[in-house]
């Protein structure tokens, strides 16, 4: 509960118009935004509980699935889709908006922005934290998911690839953190290593008690 209401604190205070300027005249000095642009960088994730897990430099503008209309600080889609943003980073894809968004299928508030974005050129894209597709068993579906990356990657949008990997029959997180949807496709009664530093939400701690997967910092005696 303590993480939910600093996580909402947190979206208001980058609501605050003030603190968005503070950041921004820092992300002028860091070279990520320059004095001209229109905004500076757009940060999209699917789900609410996805912020809390963000760097605090890309909290400035984001745009949540889940939150369209805007609210807690998040924008809404008018304000995502009119700005000219230096770079547009999609935090945590899920392997279903990948897919979509290798086929075209823009049916979902997040991908009908980016496909605009598209048209206007995909080199201001990245799609960060991908999740791996070690968490996918059949051969045959990986290479299908493999070959949607590739699509993706042919349209200008860079891909960070770092993510999950496996070692030993258990999983070994490697985010800087681990939210509810991660463990969607992780089977029950897995052993998951996380980093000592890693923020794992509350949601996920419960997600984790249901599915009775056990989660260890890094060190832990399993």
């Amino acid at each position: 509960m303590e993480q939910d209401n600093l996580a909402a604190l947190v979206k208001l205070i980058m609501a605050d118009k003030r603190i968005m300027d503070l950041i921004k005249i820092d992300l002028i000095k860091n070279g990520s935004c320059d004095e001209t642009s229109q905004g500076c960088d757009l940060t999209l994730i699917e789900t609410n509980d996805i912020f809390e897990t963000l760097p605090f430099e890309w909290r400035g503008n984001v745009y949540c699935q889940e939150r369209p209309d805007g609210g807690d600080g998040f924008l809404n889609h008018d304000a995502a889709t009119q700005r000219d943003w230096n770079r547009i980073r999609v935090c945590q894809p899920s392997l279903n908006a990948i897919a979509k968004l290798a086929l075209g299928i823009a049916d979902e508030p997040l991908l009908k922005i980016l496909q605009q974005k598209l048209m206007e050129g995909g080199e201001k894209i990245e799609l960060v934290r991908l999740c791996n597709l070690s968490k996918i068993k059949a051969d045959p579906y990986k290479k299908l998911f493999l070959g949607y990356i590739e699509k993706v990657k042919s349209y200008g949008i860079k891909i960070n690839e770092d993510g999950l990997t496996v070692a030993a029959g258990d999983f070994i997180w490697q985010y800087k953190a681990l939210t509810e949807r991660d463990l969607l496709d992780i089977e029950k009664g897995t052993v998951l290593t996380v980093g000592k530093k890693c923020i794992v939400t509350s949601l996920a701690v419960d997600m984790a008690r249901r599915k009775s997967i056990q989660i260890c910092r890094e060190g832990e005696v399993k």
